[in-house]
């Protein structure tokens, strides 16, 4: 899978540099048609005045009306004639010649925008494509060309401070990324074609109207991108509805995204309406999140089972499912930065416990709990 990524960057990069290329060539040969077509007005402003001039040398007359009408030099005249003419010949020659020039940029032009139009439909086809080479794994965030530190977590007791700072500024500088990655690199590109829409405004309205297709599609895309940024940076924060329904409104989301894994659930409580303080609601709607977007990528499981008891004094979730298992070497086998490790964070911020186990045979269980503190 990691060598597929690697391919699909390389093919994704590689027709962002043609696309680049040919944006920049279409631009400039828009341009310098621009620029020959100017010429060929001009040309056509100096045959028209020659033309003009040369009316007032033409059809002249030997005949005098009187003794006192003025007399003519018609040689001049004629040879006066003869070169205004000579000049307009000239120009002819040089507009037919820019003609011919102008011809066949435009065909060049028309090459290039078929070659636009076709790597503008590959990049949409490779963005429809990305998710599943870039989300599949949340622990490895390679492809937005992020790095952070690369320290093992602290075990010992005191050192659960410094585990859950790291994981703090991971986050953040993870948001940062996706920002500049993301939207600052869709709104330069954005720019691009909005630079690219004043050439075409004046010079070939078909292409303007489709490059502003492209920027619509590539606003709504950025949306999209700043909801899930402000989905992760918000989650679960802003619910007021009881814990219950806010755990089945999850499952049933789940449920839609993955229609191949079938989800058994149970919530026994004493009151229905049963809510904790925020900071508990949210983290237990945390928890379930990190592990069930574990189960979506790794488990491969077709079966998941969740049992939840939510008391006034106690949270506790049991959580199985008929996957792959997992080694029990988990916590040392994943990076620090993992999902995991920021569970088992959470969980022992909450004064909670969580116990994890499983193999190829039985797939997977995940006990966690909590004591709520009013």
């Amino acid at each position: 899978m990691e060598e597929s990524k690697e391919n699909f960057k390389k093919i994704k990069s590689a027709n962002q540099m043609m696309l680049d290329y040919f944006n920049k060539s279409f631009l400039s040969q828009l341009e310098d048609i621009q620029n020959l077509k100017t010429q060929i007005f001009e040309i056509d402003i100096k045959i028209d005045e020659l033309d003009k001039t040369k009316d007032i040398y033409a059809f002249k007359t030997n005949s005098r009306k009187s003794v006192f009408s003025p007399v003519t030099n018609d040689g001049v005249d004629t040879e006066r004639n003869k070169i205004i003419q000579e000049q307009i010949k000239d120009l002819q020659s040089v507009k037919e010649t820019l003609t011919l020039k102008l011809r066949g940029m435009e065909l060049q032009l028309n090459k290039l925008r078929q070659y636009l139009e076709a790597l503008n439909n590959a990049e949409d086809a490779l963005t429809s494509f990305e998710p599943r080479y870039t989300t599949d794994d949340p622990d490895h965030t390679d492809h937005y060309g992020f790095t952070f530190l690369q320290e093992d977590a602290k075990e010992d007791i005191s050192s659960h401070g410094y585990n859950i700072l790291m994981l703090d500024a991971y986050d953040r500088a993870l948001t940062q990324t996706i920002l500049d990655k993301q939207i600052k690199t869709g709104l330069e590109a954005m720019q691009n074609k909005l630079d690219m829409i004043n050439y075409l405004i004046g010079t070939d309205v078909g292409r303007a109207k489709l490059t502003l297709q492209e920027i619509l599609h590539n606003v709504k895309q950025m949306s999209h991108s700043v909801d899930e940024i402000a989905e992760n940076m918000n989650s679960f924060s802003s619910s007021d509805k009881p814990l219950k329904e806010q755990l089945e409104a999850y499952l049933n989301e789940f449920k839609q995204k993955h229609t191949k894994i079938k989800i058994t659930a149970s919530v026994e409580t004493p009151d229905p309406n049963i809510s904790y303080h925020p900071v508990f609601n949210i983290n237990f709607m945390r928890l379930i999140a990190i592990f069930f977007d574990n189960i979506a990528l790794h488990a491969n499981a077709s079966n998941v089972s969740v049992q939840a008891s939510l008391t006034p004094n106690m949270a506790e979730v049991i959580l199985t499912d008929d996957g792959v298992g997992i080694k029990d070497t988990y916590m040392e086998d994943s990076p620090w930065y993992s999902s995991l490790h920021k569970a088992k964070e959470i969980l022992y911020m909450l004064c909670g416990k969580l116990d994890i186990s499983g193999d190829v045979m039985s797939g997977t269980t995940v006990k966690f709990s909590f004591p709520i503190q009013q």
